[in-house]
Parts: structure tokens; sequence; C-alpha cells
């Protein structure tokens, strides 16, 4: 079995349809891992429950998942440390540098995680290649706001939905990068 390199954070969501599409996309897209730091309504963690997948589940603190036999519990990391080993979010701002030191595994929205997986594969392969595609996911991320990440689920989910610049520009570079370097 292949080893976890991204953690895809969950993202907080109270409709019920929302986070069903969500999850679904994770599993579309081939989540290695998923991160809950939020509690779940009854709802929500019956549809985790039910996913058909094997994936592990991570919590950023006890209380936030009521069975601890189903999930791994981390500590939360500060904005400069690792998390067991994992590069938090704030780390793919200077993705890069993080490359350069020799981390692989990285906490990230589940949105996005496609993308981030898809220059991890590329780095192992051609770091001046995964440079180019992280310049151009970097100043994405810098300007994004969590709506703006929800908003990728809607688009690859209705493909005619309106979208805005931001999202076209995200869904381009993951096109490029999804069937091409996902599981290199």
């Amino acid at each position: 079995m292949r080893s976890t390199s991204v953690l895809s954070r969950l993202h907080t969501v109270n409709d019920l349809n929302e986070f069903d599409i969500q999850l679904k996309q994770c599993l579309e897209t081939r989540a290695e891992a998923l991160l809950l730091d939020h509690a779940l309504d009854a709802p929500q963690q019956h549809l985790l429950l039910e996913m058909p997948s094997d994936l592990p589940i991570y919590v950023t603190q006890e209380g936030i998942w009521p069975d601890s036999q189903r999930v791994n519990i981390c500590s939360t990391p500060s904005s400069d440390t690792t998390m067991e080993g994992w590069a938090p979010e704030s780390a793919l701002l200077e993705l890069e540098s993080w490359l350069e030191r020799g981390c692989r595994r990285f906490i990230a929205p589940a949105a996005i995680a496609p993308v981030l997986r898809a220059i991890l594969n590329i780095w192992s392969l051609d770091p001046y290649l995964a440079r180019h595609y992280q310049a151009m996911l970097t100043p994405l991320l810098a300007s994004a706001s969590e709506a703006d990440l929800q908003a990728i689920f809607t688009a690859r989910h209705r493909a005619d939905a309106p979208r805005s610049p931001w999202v076209e520009s995200y869904m381009k570079l993951e096109r490029k990068l999804y069937r091409a370097y996902l599981d290199h």
C-alpha cells in the first residue's frame, strides 16, 4: 500500500447534500486520508461511516469524533511546526521550500488535494516542472477564501454552474495535472 502524502481536510458545511458531494469527490479524486478539524453532526457522521472506503480518518483533537476506535487522533499543529510529520496547511504557500527540505507529507483543503498530490508526484520525477505548477498554485491559494475552496466542489459536480474567475483558474490547473500526474 502506498504511503499517505496528503491529508485532505474536510471543509465545514452545514448542508448534508454538500457534505455528501464533498465525500464523494474525495473518493473520486482518490483521497489518501481525511482530516477532520471540526465536529460533525449526526447525519454527517453517518454519511462518513457509510462511505464505501477504508480511508484513514484523522481528527485534530479528542471530542471531534465520538468513537476513538475509528479515527487517528493527532495533535493540532502550530503554524511553524508539523503535526506528527505533517506539514501544516500554511506550508502550501511556501511549498517549494518545504519540498526542498525533504517534507513529503502535507495537510491540504480537500478541494485542492488532487493538485497538491500531482505536484508532489511530479517533484520526484522533475522538480523543475513541479516548481512551474507550484508557481501557478501558490497565488491561487494566497487569494483563496474558504468559500472559493468550497466552490470547487460545486464546479466539479455541476459543470454548467456559474464559476468565479478564481474557480475557473483553479479548475484549469486541476485539469492539466489531474489525469497526467495524479498516480505517478
